[in-house]
């Protein structure tokens, strides 16, 4: 789980290259990824296909309009709208229940005895080792894993990647030109010039919300610190939210940004979720690029341990993170494919995205810690 997504940034390395003018920050030297670590013994054989998917004539893998049920922190901007009807023209049929990384693994751990879903997908690494330890998810490889930059599925066929996502600090290029815009995250709290213009997210049940704490405290790793962390860290959480404006349940931050009425002008995103936002509040999105890196995520997707409708899931597995669906998916919600052969009308802003430098993270370290720092912080730091 020590992965930097090298391998998967640089099959469009060349490409990105080309569209990093513009202004747009040159890459930085990616970080060399650390070795993986090695699996137990005790590891499952990962179950192959039981049998060749059925394939009708448009080449895909075909449902048998059996009800399954998806949990998924990947359902906003009209995702699972438009998934549940493209699965219906392949004779899928879902039910999509959506929440928050960090809620969507909460709930899957409480029903790991008398599992509700049968297949889940998004997430991110430290949620993955965390199922996988807890026995809640099982290995199925799909036909595509072959497909799959190598380093960003599972080694033993637990979960596959579907989508790579960047973590970003946003602003309005029609307020705040790069120039005047904060070069990291620790800007915002260490310069005035951005105090109360910033938003924090008020809950941490967030995966996108997780990922910028992580990307902020692992910069202060100190295994003799407290939750490994240094004294020097938890400071900069203090002041992060000491000095930062609190989201409002229901109000996208990207209508905050857009509001002139509202006093802030910098927030969190995913970098999928950036285009239909410009389109719907009329922002010209610039983002920050630390000289450390930027958070990479790796949504992936896995089938129950418990599954009422196991084979049903796999089915489904086979027909989601298959080249035409992701391409599909792609072009629809502008996210970049971990599948290489979905790369190929990617577009000129997920070519961007790729280039830029990776935050060199060990999200095993972040497993371990994470749900007691999102404790500590509510408990100490937020208002």
């Amino acid at each position: 789980m020590k992965r930097t997504f090298f391998a998967a940034l640089m099959l469009t390395g060349a490409l990105a290259l080309a569209a990093c003018g513009g202004g747009q920050p040159e890459p930085a030297a990616t970080p060399t990824p650390a070795t993986p670590t090695p699996a137990p013994a005790a590891t499952p054989t990962p179950t192959p296909a039981a049998q060749d998917p059925v394939e009708e004539a448009n080449g895909l893998v075909q449902g048998t309009n059996t009800t399954i049920i998806i949990y998924s922190n990947s359902f906003t901007d009209e995702r699972l709208e438009w998934l549940t009807s493209r699965a219906a023209e392949d004779n899928f049929s879902i039910q999509g229940v959506t929440a928050g990384g960090a809620d969507t693994h909460a709930r899957l751990l409480a029903e790991r005895h008398n599992p509700i879903a049968d297949v889940v997908f998004g997430l991110n690494a430290f949620f993955w080792e965390s199922l996988i330890e807890n026995e809640a998810i099982i290995p199925y490889i799909p036909a595509w894993a072959g497909e799959i930059t190598p380093g960003l599925s599972h080694p033993h066929g637990y979960y596959h990647a579907l989508v790579i996502q960047a973590i970003l600090l946003a602003y309005d290029l029609n307020q705040m030109s790069p120039e005047e815009a904060p070069t990291d995250w620790l800007d915002l709290w260490m310069n005035p010039d951005f105090h109360g213009i910033y938003e924090y997210e008020s809950a941490l049940g967030g995966g996108t919300t997780r990922m910028v704490l992580a990307g902020i405290l692992y910069r202060f790793r100190d295994d003799n610190g407290h939750l490994g962390i240094a004294e020097e860290g938890w400071e900069h959480i203090r002041q992060y939210y000491i000095h930062g404006v609190p989201s409002v349940a229901g109000v996208d931050q990207f209508a905050n940004i857009a509001d002139p009425n509202s006093p802030v002008q910098l927030a969190q995103i995913w970098h999928s979720g950036i285009p239909m936002r410009e389109e719907q509040h009329g922002v010209n999105t610039g983002f920050v690029v630390p000289s450390v890196g930027v958070p990479f995520v790796v949504e992936g997707i896995a089938v129950i341990n418990g599954a009422n409708n196991e084979e049903e899931a796999k089915l489904f597995k086979e027909w989601f993170g298959s080249a035409q669906i992701q391409s599909e998916w792609a072009a629809m919600f502008d996210s970049l494919p971990a599948n290489v052969n979905a790369l190929e009308d990617i577009g000129e802003f997920n070519r961007m995205i790729s280039a830029l430098p990776v935050q060199n993270i060990d999200w095993e370290f972040v497993a371990q810690y994470i749900d007691a720092w999102a404790e500590h912080i509510m408990l100490n730091y937020m208002r």
